[in-house]
């Protein structure tokens, strides 16, 4: 089901480890442009690696696009060999400029152009449990090149109120604080009950109103 809450889910990762772990990032978007298509995913993470991975992986990297200058137009599998796998084995951790780990976010796999491309990125990014000399945690263990949905919209609707409540008052504390809203009791409860009640079970829709309560054209009352 749509809206509820998955790229949210996969944002807020991402935006946490952004100055410490993050490593790269990418979230696939059907019917906008290169973001639905599954040959921009591996080099756009080799790019992003490549600013935080060192120069052991960034030599690997960059004999690859020597050998190949056109690397990025062929193949899934090719792609995945000369762009990640044989540039992390290479990589050395002491180079990198993040600490101990490094989180790489796929959002919304399923959003990609091709199903074929789907059960074609699940597996190679399988085989990187097989390297022994990557110490790599992936949740691909169970699943054997197959995906699984996970299927938001069949949580408890309480748990899901409970959630968007914890979403609307950490982003509104924040809100608060940034525009210096000086009023104590903003949002009231009355309102913030009113609006998890609007919002469940679509986090697009508590999304939306913090947005809207961003946005400094906006007057709060």
């Amino acid at each position: 089901m749509a809206r509820t809450g998955k790229s949210t889910i996969s944002r807020t990762v991402a935006r946490s480890f952004k100055d410490t772990h993050l490593g790269a990032s990418f979230f696939f978007k059907r019917g906008e442009g290169e973001r639905g298509s599954a040959r921009k995913l591996f080099p756009t993470l080799a790019k992003q690696l490549a600013l935080i991975a060192g120069p052991s992986f960034n030599a690997a990297l960059q004999e690859a696009l020597q050998i190949d200058p056109g690397i990025a137009s062929k193949s899934l599998n090719e792609q995945f060999q000369n762009l990640i796998l044989k540039p992390m084995l290479k990589l050395d951790h002491s180079e990198t400029s993040q600490a101990t780990f490094i989180i790489i976010v796929i959002d919304a796999l399923d959003e990609c152009d091709h199903e074929r491309d789907v059960r074609t990125i699940v597996q190679l990014l399988s085989l990187l449990q097989d390297q022994t000399e990557l110490p790599i945690r992936l949740g691909f263990s169970d699943i054997s090149g197959h995906y699984q949905d996970i299927a938001l919209h069949e949580i408890p609707e309480e748990v899901t109120e409970h959630d968007i409540r914890l979403f609307l008052e950490d982003r509104f504390k924040k809100i608060k604080s940034d525009r210096e809203i000086s009023d104590e009791e903003w949002p009231s409860a009355e309102t913030l009950r009113h609006l998890v009640t609007m919002s469940v079970p679509l986090f697009i829709s508590a999304a939306t109103v913090c947005r809207y309560a961003e946005n400094t054209r906006w007057e709060p009352t």
